[in-house]
C-alpha cells in the first residue's frame, strides 16, 4: 500500500484495506480487499455508502468465481471508476474500466 500512499499523498483520495463494508445498494454490501474513495462523504462508521473509485479484490481459487463474475458485474452497475483484480498465482493485475455499462479489460 505504499504506492498507493505515494501517489495519493496529496489528494482527497482515502485508502481503505480490507475489512470495510461497501454499500453500493441496500442490499448489495460486500468487503473488498482494497478500495479507494475521492468522495469522503461516502465514508461513514458502518461503511463506504457508494461507488468508491477503485476496487481491488485479491483472486483466490476459492473465491476468485465471485471476483470475476458476480462482484465484476455489480460493482460495474454500480458506478465503481475502475477495478483491479491481483492474481497472486500469476503474479498478475488486471485493471478494468467502465465501457457502456460492463468492465472491459484495459491492461494486465
Amino acid at each position: 500500500m505504499p504506492h498507493f500512499a505515494n501517489r495519493l499523498e496529496n489528494s482527497t483520495c482515502t485508502i481503505i484495506a480490507d475489512g470495510m463494508n461497501l454499500c453500493l445498494t441496500e442490499k448489495d454490501r460486500f468487503v473488498p480487499d482494497m478500495m479507494v474513495v475521492c468522495d469522503r462523504d461516502k465514508i461513514r462508521n458502518d461503511g463506504v455508502h457508494g461507488a468508491p473509485d477503485l476496487v481491488v479484490e485479491v483472486l483466490f481459487p476459492r473465491t476468485a468465481y465471485r471476483d470475476w463474475g458476480y462482484r465484476m458485474e455489480l460493482y460495474a452497475k454500480g458506478g465503481v471508476r475502475e477495478y483491479w483484480l491481483v492474481s497472486p498465482a500469476e503474479e498478475s493485475v488486471e485493471v478494468y474500466l467502465p465501457e457502456e455499462g460492463r468492465f472491459a479489460l484495459r491492461d494486465v
